[in-house]
């Protein structure tokens, strides 16, 4: 990893890897060095970090990531606009979450667990992510407006303050999972699993509740 670095850090001295072809709607560059493996992306990272004094700006807008493993990777405040990520994984994969969902801490404090992706702030409006399954993610503050999440499995999964606007959730389990906060306007819920899912302060002004099971959801405040 340190010859890595060192190589990525002359390649970004002379703009090398800096470059990108505005032919594209993505990042041409990063989308090549995730393509080509994670430890050349996090190396491009901290090079581009000791270069430039920031870290780059991820731009994944349209790229075609289907069932990429995004684990470990900081991808705070990047852009996956449209991006094509069915069977992505970001967060934890527990096969067991089903039924063991509640001790999500134990699961998240585990020190040998591969750790998730960092998504703060990151951008999927419009995103496929369908077929997301077996992955506790939080994808808090992020923007998810119009994402397709139809069918997934998102037990677990934390939507804290997350722009739902407009997302098809349709079909989906979101037992024990958090949208605290979210923005569901005019979201498709319709027939999603919601046993112990938290509903607080919410907005669910005109979305699609039709086959939602209440009784089982924790529902405080929300807003229609």
């Amino acid at each position: 990893m340190k010859i890595l670095f060192i190589v990525l850090t002359y390649l970004l001295t002379t703009h090398a890897y800096t470059q990108d072809d505005p032919s594209t709607p993505y990042n041409d560059v990063q989308y090549n060095l995730l393509k080509k493996g994670k430890k050349y992306f996090i190396a491009y990272q901290k090079a581009y970090l000791k270069n430039e004094g920031e870290m780059p700006k991820i731009n994944l807008t349209e790229a075609d990531l289907q069932g990429y493993d995004f684990r470990t990777l900081n991808l705070d405040g990047a852009d996956f606009s449209s991006a094509i990520l069915s069977g992505a994984i970001f967060g934890v994969v527990d096969v067991n979450k089903q039924t063991n969902f509640i001790s999500r801490k134990e699961i998240m404090d585990d020190p040998n667990l591969i750790k998730p992706a960092s998504l703060k702030n990151a951008n999927f409006e419009g995103a496929d992510i369908g077929e997301f399954e077996g992955s506790i993610t939080s994808f808090c503050h992020a923007d998810c407006s119009g994402a397709n999440f139809n069918s997934s499995d998102l037990t677990g999964c934390k939507f804290i303050y997350t722009n739902l606007q407009g997302a098809d959730l349709s079909e989906c389990s979101l037992v024990g999972s958090n949208l605290r906060g979210a923005n569901l306007e005019n979201a498709n819920l319709a027939d999603a699993d919601i046993e112990k899912c938290i509903f607080e302060r919410t907005v669910i002004r005109g979305a699609n509740v039709e086959g939602l099971n209440w009784e089982d959801a924790e529902k405080t405040d929300c807003i229609k």
